[in-house]
């Protein structure tokens, strides 16, 4: 749809990551248990005094990754640049900033914004969801109206004629992915 101009000129686009909710503050050190090789697991990672955190809590730590934002930029912000023409999908500008919370043990940013401008001028702001005007996924602002994409809601637009719209046959259409982590593999 935005490929084939359904919003005309596309003014901004907006990709909301999921808010980080995850707490734990800062729970004590602690010896590893035996059944856990500790040492395999932080790998050559800077090496953290052990609190009894693993497994779906890794990427709350930096040195195993950058939490919401590394998590989910890969689904949405790629779908965003997917739908530019692809000399344009680059960044000429980034300015951002981050929220972090204090007495946790966990160090990535609980919330952030973060302002592109790419190369074809289009600004795409990259913000936690709680910031934007459509919770997460992938809205894009054209001069005919606006068009929300995430995974769970499906589309919704400011306008159910936008909705409706039918591309042509002779219009560009991707190909349908029933399997986005196949599409990785991919």
């Amino acid at each position: 749809m935005i490929a084939n101009g359904v919003l005309g000129k596309i003014e901004r686009i907006e990709v909301g990551i999921p808010d980080m909710t995850a707490k734990i503050g800062m729970p004590p050190v602690v010896k590893p248990p035996r059944s856990i090789d500790y040492d395999f697991w932080v790998g050559p990672a800077e090496y953290p005094e052990y609190r009894g955190i693993l497994h779906g809590h890794w990427r709350w730590f930096r040195n195993y990754s950058g939490g919401q934002l590394t998590d989910w930029v890969g689904h949405h912000l790629d779908i965003a640049l997917w739908s530019m023409e692809e000399d344009n999908a680059e960044p000429v500008e980034i300015s951002g900033k981050a929220t972090f919370r204090e007495n946790t043990i966990f160090d990535v940013p609980y919330s952030f914004d973060i302002q592109m401008k790419m190369a074809n001028g289009v600004p795409v702001r990259l913000c936690s969801e709680s910031l934007t005007q459509n919770s997460h996924g992938v809205c894009w602002y054209g001069e005919k109206g606006w068009l929300h994409a995430n995974r769970k809601e499906g589309l919704k637009a400011s306008s159910e004629n936008i909705l409706k719209e039918v591309i042509s046959e002779d219009g560009i259409h991707y190909y349908k992915s029933d399997d986005h982590a196949g599409n990785f593999i991919e």
